[in-house]
C-alpha cells in the first residue's frame, strides 16, 4: 500500500505489528528499526509471552510522535 493509499488512523488497531507500524508512520520497516534503536520508539512496544511477537501500542506511538515533534 503506497503512502497515498494509507489507511485512516481509525482503521488501525490498538496494537500494531512492525509492518503495520511502518504503514501507520508512513516509513519503511527498516526505518522503524532505526527509530527503535536510535529514537526511543522501542518504549512503545512489548513482546508477547506466547510466541514472542513484538507489538506497538498505537496510543503510545501517538504520544511518542507528539513528544518527538515538541523537541
Amino acid at each position: 500500500m503506497s503512502a497515498q493509499q494509507r489507511r485512516r488512523d481509525d482503521e488501525f488497531g490498538h496494537l500494531l505489528t512492525r509492518a503495520a507500524l511502518a504503514e501507520y508512520l508512513g516509513v519503511s520497516p527498516n526505518m522503524v528499526d532505526s527509530l527503535i534503536r536510535y529514537d526511543g520508539l522501542g518504549e512503545t512496544s512489548f513482546t508477547s509471552a506466547k510466541g514472542g511477537h513484538t507489538f506497538f501500542m498505537k496510543q503510545s506511538v501517538d504520544q511518542w510522535e507528539l513528544k518527538k515533534a515538541g523537541r
